[in-house]
């Protein structure tokens, strides 16, 4: 899916009339859902258009790389937030229409139908699956996949192999925090009870250990709905 005419138009700097004539004339072309691939168009546009009638940001000069990708950037961010709204905006009767597909579709792979395909692709019509069904499982897997990567984008969500590194290295900067501190406290503990430094060290140590022990049986899951959950 690509932006729309009146986000291309802004892209392009024309009026959203400009991008209609081009369409119409044949100057730029539309994808298969009518929707505009913003770099092809803008190829379209320069190479179909006659210099001398150029109108807007693009007349009579070239677009800089660093230009050209920040265009870029913007038309993808519009249409990954168009796409990504689509999930939140789907009614209960679709959202019941999405979990009887996902029922179906799990008892026919339990039927022994082939596993491991996705949701809604390339199974339409297919025997116990009814269609309507499955265009809108379709549609809802594709808009939460949008919706995931532009929530990435957006700094909300990090890769699961870059959160999992992330906790394992707090977790041992925690570890060695703790396992330095008899040694750094133990001195002055001593003195203000009156025992033998050493031997409170190796009491604090001991402690340690054991506390240690009993933390290495929790384990910390990334769960597939996006919440941690140690167990």
């Amino acid at each position: 899916m690509g932006v729309t005419k009146a986000e291309f138009a802004a892209l392009r700097g024309v009026s959203r009339a400009a991008v209609n004539k081009a369409i119409a004339s044949g100057r730029i072309s539309l994808e298969p859902d009518g929707s505009i691939d913003p770099e092809r168009a803008m190829r379209e546009w320069d190479a179909n258009t006659d210099p001398a009638k150029q109108r807007g940001v693009h007349a009579g000069k070239a677009l800089s790389p660093e230009e050209k990708e920040r265009r870029r950037r913007e038309a993808e961010q519009r249409r990954l937030e168009r796409v990504a709204r689509r999930a939140e905006n789907f009614t209960e009767e679709q959202r019941q229409a999405v979990r009887e597909f996902d029922e179906a579709a799990d008892a026919r792979e339990r039927a022994g139908a082939r596993p491991g395909v996705a949701p809604g692709a390339g199974i339409e019509g297919a025997g116990g699956i009814d269609i309507n069904k499955a265009r809108t499982a379709k549609t809802f897997y594709e808009a939460q996949l949008m919706r995931q990567k532009f929530r990435q984008q957006e700094g909300e969500l990090v890769p699961r192999e870059a959160a999992e590194k992330m906790v394992t290295a707090l977790a041992r900067r925690v570890r060695d925090a703790l396992l330095a501190w008899p040694t750094r406290v133990s001195a002055e503990m001593a003195a203000e009870l009156g025992v033998e430094a050493r031997e409170l060290e190796q009491v604090l140590e001991r402690a340690l250990w054991d506390f240690l022990a009993e933390q290495s049986e929790v384990k910390v899951k990334l769960g597939g709905d996006g919440r941690n959950a140690a167990g």
